[in-house]
């Protein structure tokens, strides 16, 4: 095993392009802790964020983004119990995935599900954990309820669409593009509209007056402002995030009027603040992933030394499902 690696390093904060490739010293493990060899990683819209310094959570420089990647176990700290030299593994992490190897503690990792290739285990933990975290334990979806899902072509809102499915709901998509709106369809969604227009009076339509009863918003701004408008009495209204780059303010009468509740969703720091249930939602994900379910769609595949052109796809919004960056002589 060489001293070295390599990994995709951001000196200074700035849009897409301050990313280099770059040889980085090996660190020791500690007894807890297993050294993956990744063999790819997905980009997000976070770490663009992270890049320009606009992200909650503001890593020190240097660092190395990528939330994360799949890869398998080239070495093993004598505590670790749950995974061995050789495993194929999938890696959540906060900062670090855009790299040929991460050093982790086995609460990072989960076993890559059946049927999943390493590109799609890469692109698995993100959108999976804020879909279901948003809706299951902090939406409350129940059969029968309507949702509606904002970015329904992005990789998080694709998986809220299937994961609304799953659990019995109608749901009724919201997105940019033609093609965005048939990969909502396509994931069960019952309805796709557009959201370069206005779309509550769709939304009313569709569900004869009343509003729905969850709305997964992860783009802020006036989709957030219209979206308040469009909720049914007792409502969940799920701040995912702010695409938009506009941060709302809500107008309290109508979240009185409308005797809705508003509820912010940070999937990491559920798990954070409350380990047995972040494990429990994690069980229950790959329930889901082993039984078939919840695989990302992939639209494109980059080398990880492309990760900047990646990223500014973001800043463009030309990204449509998940962007997967391969990781060269992975085994």
């Amino acid at each position: 095993m060489t001293e070295t690696y390599h990994a995709m390093i951001c000196r200074r904060l700035g849009g897409p392009g301050v990313l280099t490739w770059e040889a980085q010293e090996r660190r020791p493990l500690k007894p807890d802790q297993l050294r993956i060899r990744l063999a790819a990683a997905a980009a997000n819209f976070p770490d663009m964020l992270m890049l320009r310094g606009e992200y909650q959570y503001k890593p020190e420089l240097p660092f190395v983004p990528g939330f994360e990647g799949a890869g398998h176990v080239i070495e093993a700290g004598p505590e670790v119990r749950r995974f061995a030299v050789g495993d194929s593994v999938i890696v959540n992490l906060r900062v670090g995935a855009f790299a040929e190897e991460v050093v982790v503690p086995e609460g990072a990792l989960m076993a890559v599900p059946r049927g999943f290739s390493m590109a799609e285990a890469a692109a698995f933990p993100v959108a999976a954990s804020t879909a279901y975290c948003a809706l299951v334990p902090r939406g409350r979806i129940r059969p029968g309820e309507t949702l509606l899902v904002h970015g329904a072509g992005s990789g998080v809102g694709l998986t809220a669409v299937e994961i609304g499915h799953l659990m019995g709901a109608r749901v009724i998509a919201c997105a940019s593009t033609p093609e965005k709106r048939q990969a909502a369809l396509t994931k069960g969604a019952d309805l796709a509209i557009d959201n370069r227009t206005s779309f509550r009076d769709a939304v009313m339509e569709a569900t004869g007056g009343r509003g729905v009863d969850i709305a997964y918003d992860p783009v802020g701004g006036e989709i957030f402002t219209e979206t308040l408008r469009c909720m049914a009495r007792r409502g969940r209204l799920l701040v995912i995030g702010f695409a938009s780059g506009t941060l709302p303010a809500a107008p309290a009468n109508r979240v009185l009027l409308k005797d809705c509740d508003i509820v912010g969703v940070r999937a990491g720091e559920f798990g954070r603040q409350d380990p047995l249930a972040g494990r429990r939602m994690k069980e229950d994900m790959l329930a889901l992933a082993d039984a078939g379910h919840l695989k990302p769609l992939i639209t494109d595949t980059m080398p990880v030394t492309e990760a900047n052109a990646a990223l500014q796809r973001f800043v463009d919004r030309t990204v449509a499902g998940k962007i997967v960056l391969s990781i060269p002589g992975a085994g």
